[in-house]
């Protein structure tokens, strides 16, 4: 798994020979990985790999704000209008419990105070409508309360959203084993997507691979692979990282066809 953390600075977009694909974009995951939720069972998603959990139900009541950070953006605006449907509808109907509360109401009937109660949430006001009784300047009072109340919640989320710090990475889709300087030598190339200055960017590599204890359990194992060079000063175009094979290594004496009978696997996260 690689991983790499980093602060940003803007700078002039410019390209280099040798980039990984756009393609590998999509299998990088990590901090991003789709979770998406079935009764009873949750299924994460590595890339091409998905996990499946069980007995684990999510109750996004319990955790509304990680719901709304990790939906997509179009449940997000789903869950957003259908809130504001089911609250207009609930005040249209308080309206209703009085007829006459509300002057000049037009069209006449349930659409003329659900539109009422549109205007209302939304502190809009136009002036032709408005509450004549002290029933309707009641349930009005409290229905711009949860108006103001929801303009800045909704607000918050977006702004949440629009401002966490994200990098954008490319990993390369073939991993390279020759020698390098008399080593053997694990290779594969990273590349910043942004092209921008991204400075002290640290990365992390491990190996996920299935293996059997002395007592006969089937056990997956995550091994850390240390890099040549972990850091780089000013990541801008792209980067080698390099891990040595050598005695002291997880991948000391393995062959690809050995680590593809081990079910290894990598994750990579932006």
């Amino acid at each position: 798994m690689a991983g790499m953390s980093s602060r940003e600075h803007p700078a002039k977009p410019s390209a280099g020979r040798g980039a990984p694909s756009s393609a590998a974009r999509a299998r990088a995951v990590g901090a991003g990985a789709r979770l998406e939720g079935a009764a009873g069972a949750r299924r994460l998603r590595f890339g091409d790999r998905e996990v499946v959990t069980h007995g684990l139900r999510r109750r996004v009541w319990h955790d509304l704000f990680h719901y709304f950070m990790t939906v997509s953006w179009p449940r997000l605006f789903a869950t957003f209008a259908l809130a504001s449907l089911l609250f207009n509808l609930a005040f249209a109907l308080l309206y209703r419990l009085q007829p006459g509360c509300l002057a000049n109401l037009n069209p006449q009937g349930f659409w003329g105070a659900f539109f009422f109660s549109v205007e209302t949430l939304a502190t809009v006001g136009y002036g032709d409508m408005h509450p004549q009784t002290l029933y309707g300047h009641a349930v009005a009072s409290v229905e711009i309360f949860f108006g103001l109340m929801s303009i800045a919640l909704v607000t918050g989320v977006m702004f949440a959203r629009f401002s966490r710090p994200t990098a954008r990475f490319l990993f390369a889709e073939v991993v390279v084993v020759r020698p390098m300087d008399g080593r053997r030598m694990l290779m594969f190339r990273a590349a910043n997507a942004r092209q921008n200055i991204v400075m002290e960017a640290s990365a992390r590599l491990r190996l996920i691979r299935d293996s059997v204890t002395q007592e006969g359990y089937q056990f997956r194992r995550i091994e850390d692979l240390p890099l040549l060079r972990s850091e780089h000063p000013l990541f801008v175009l792209g980067w080698n990282l390099m891990h040595v094979i050598d005695e002291s290594s997880p991948l000391a004496g393995e062959s690809a066809e050995s680590l593809r009978s081990s079910g290894r696997s990598s994750m990579r996260r932006n």
